[in-house]
């Protein structure tokens, strides 16, 4: 009975402790977001909430524009992805994250000058804005306006 207990209590445990995507990162500071396109904007501080919306709506996103993709396998899903959010104030004062997404194949094989951290992915996506010309569906973007809970602005990167 105790071992069934301890098992319990220890599923409990890790059932609460809070997962955390290492494929995301807010970029949050204007000085490291030299490229970002909409720069005079106010950025924001997203919580829990705003970031589960986010996702939801980007995956109606992905299913709504997977021709986009131009991909031959059956399943293409922003968990493919890393993705680099950032939370900005329109003109109307919503609430959008613009997200940035970047392939696996493009962070896990870094510029030779580029530095890698312990994972050997390119350090700088975390704190650098990528803007890429190009690269297929290796690359994408999209905006999601919190408030509304909608999405806009899709696109995948030419070929």
């Amino acid at each position: 009975m105790k071992t069934y207990l301890k098992i319990l209590l220890l599923f409990l445990l890790i059932s609460c402790v809070e997962k955390t995507d290492s494929k995301t990162v807010v970029l949050d500071k204007q000085d490291e977001l030299t490229q970002f396109p909409y720069q005079e904007q106010e950025f924001w501080k997203p919580e829990k909430a705003h970031l589960k919306i986010a996702d939801e709506m980007l995956l109606q996103a992905f299913t709504d524009n997977k021709d986009e993709f131009r991909v031959t396998q059956d399943t293409i899903s922003p968990d493919d992805y890393y993705k680099q959010l950032v939370p900005y104030l329109n003109q109307k004062g919503e609430r959008i994250i613009y997200i940035n997404g970047l392939c696996k194949s493009f962070v896990k094989s870094p510029i030779p000058e580029e530095r890698v951290n312990e994972l050997g992915e390119i350090s700088a996506w975390k704190n650098f804005f990528y803007v890429i010309d190009d690269g297929g569906s290796c690359f994408w973007q999209t905006e999601i306006n919190i408030d509304k809970k909608e999405y806009f602005n899709f696109s995948v990167n030419g070929p």
